[in-house]
């Protein structure tokens, strides 16, 4: 091994061995129905958790936002009679991530993508609408690790009040927030929000890393 910053007009005689690591491509996408972690079972966390036993459930999450059942909220059947009512011509199922843009134009409706932290402690900002378009419908994508199959399934679910989702992070004691989908900080009024999403749209989607047990402390 030779460190070519030490010398000038070294050349290459030969290659004794190489590698190459190669990594198979698995686009993020939401398929069959998973369950939600405990701590966010409850109705109060604003999630709806649509039981599918196909791939569609992007769509019958969509659906449920755009037609809201009244009792079983969780039943696909309660969706199934709108289903010619949105567009998703050419679309393949599972949904995958860098199809939204086309289901977004069909249908002129933005959709927000969120995800949980390494160990579902926080909800943070995965991919958010570049669209504006006057319906938003958001949405949590959660995963279901099968390590003995070397296989991780995923699947979305319908955030239905996004400030009931996140306002126990804040410790807002139940007080409706006003939050900004980017960068998940959160205002007491829609006037200060307004007033943030001026800068924050300047810069790409962000997210609040909250330091560790180990790190959490500065020594001097």
């Amino acid at each position: 091994y030779i460190n070519i910053g030490e010398k000038s007009g070294l050349r290459i005689e030969g290659v004794d061995n190489h590698y190459i690591n190669v990594y198979k491509y698995a686009p993020l996408k939401g398929g069959t129905y998973i369950d939600l972690p405990l701590k966010y079972k409850n109705s109060s966390k604003g999630l709806l958790n649509i039981i599918n036993k196909d791939n569609k459930c992007f769509m019958w999450c969509h659906l449920a936002c755009l037609y809201p059942a009244t009792g079983h909220k969780n039943r696909v059947s309660n969706y199934k009679p709108y289903e010619d009512k949105v567009n998703y011509k050419d679309i393949s199922f599972p949904i995958t991530l860098n199809q939204i843009p086309k289901i977004e134009k069909q249908n002129m409706v933005n959709f927000n993508i969120f995800t949980f932290s390494e160990n579902n402690d926080y909800i943070i900002p995965l991919c958010i609408s570049k669209s504006s378009y006057e319906k938003s419908c958001n949405l949590l994508l959660i995963f279901e690790d099968k390590k003995e199959d070397n296989i991780i399934n995923t699947h979305y679910v319908l955030i239905t009040d996004i400030s009931r989702l996140l306002r126990n992070q804040n410790s807002s004691k139940g007080q409706k927030l006003e939050y900004c989908l980017r960068c998940l900080q959160h205002f007491y009024s829609k006037e200060k929000l307004t007033q943030h999403h001026k800068l924050c749209k300047k810069v790409e989607v962000q997210k609040t890393v909250f330091p560790t047990r180990k790190d959490k402390y500065v020594s001097f």
